[in-house]
């Protein structure tokens, strides 16, 4: 029976004078084996333009008593009266509430907000 190219049980090993082993992963063992190709990655990365990153808008699942009915889409600014305002207002929690009253409302800042009727 063959054994497998990469396995944990057997080391891996850089192309260097060192034979010390080295614990790695088939892809862990590509990205320090050339440290051309390192180089060249961190200088390709550049600066990190934070303005870029920032979000004008959020989108956050929404769900009403823990299942999946859809996504709320606020203003990333918005607060979490504002957040919870804009999923009793949602055609989702109205269709699937039956006329029933909200109970509760679970916001999970950035993730999720769960309706409990």
């Amino acid at each position: 029976m063959a054994r497998p190219r990469y396995t944990a049980s057997r080391p891996c090993r850089l192309p260097s004078a060192s034979k010390q082993p080295l614990h790695q992963s088939p892809r862990q063992q590509a990205c320090t084996a050339d440290p051309v190709h390192e180089l060249l990655a961190r200088r390709l990365a550049g600066e990190v333009d934070a303005d870029a990153l920032k979000q004008d808008e959020l989108e956050l699942v929404l769900q009403v008593n823990g299942k999946l009915r859809g996504k709320l889409v606020v203003a990333a600014t918005a607060d979490r009266a504002a957040i919870e305002e804009a999923a009793k207002a949602s055609a989702e929690v109205a269709k699937h509430s039956n006329g029933a009253s909200v109970k509760k409302v679970v916001i999970v800042p950035g993730r999720l907000v769960n309706v409990v009727v």
